[in-house]
């Protein structure tokens, strides 16, 4: 049975803030590590709340699925959670769609899997990250060397230039 991490939206018939929201669903993640799915799409998160969810993981976390679309984070907080990635080794699925990720934040994607086995993930989403051709690029060159991306592509962005890179690669 696979354990999800969901605050109720409302309490009592009054809409809960999304900061109470997010909150909540942090704290579910530091405080159950049997947590398989967190889905925070939507809630606007600081570098403070991304350091705090990667902390988590790092710690001790059976997270495999990994939702952050729509929740406002930049390069700065990209690679701060690319870091966590690293040691948290139970995330295969993240989805960082409808983010400013933007080229700098490609860049450490790509600089986590230039290396071989630095990260587990076997599905990365992207879709509306304004990366630009920059940053496909450096994705598609970080992805050459990633042999379970390649043999096993999950890998979405909605960008003509950028997805013609990928797929040239994979």
């Amino acid at each position: 049975m696979a354990l999800v991490a969901v605050a109720p939206a409302t309490d009592l018939g009054r809409a809960r803030p999304p900061s109470e929201v997010l909150q909540a669903r942090i704290s579910s993640l530091e405080l159950d590590s049997a947590l398989e799915t967190l889905d925070l799409d939507g809630l606007p998160m600081s570098l403070q709340d991304v350091v705090r969810i990667a902390e988590a993981l790092e710690f001790d976390s059976s997270v495999s699925s990994l939702s952050l679309a729509d929740c406002r984070l930049g390069p700065g907080e990209v690679g701060r959670l690319v870091r966590a990635l690293k040691e948290a080794r139970t995330v295969k699925s993240l989805s960082l769609a409808r983010n400013p990720v933007g080229a700098l934040g490609a860049a450490s994607l790509a600089s986590a899997f230039a290396k071989e086995g630095s990260v587990a993930l076997k599905s990365l989403k992207l879709e509306q990250c304004q990366l630009g051709l920059e940053g496909a690029q450096k994705l598609a060159r970080g992805l050459e060397k990633n042999r379970v991306l390649k043999a096993r592509p999950s890998l979405y962005f909605s960008l003509d230039s950028a997805h013609q890179v990928v797929s040239h690669v994979l």
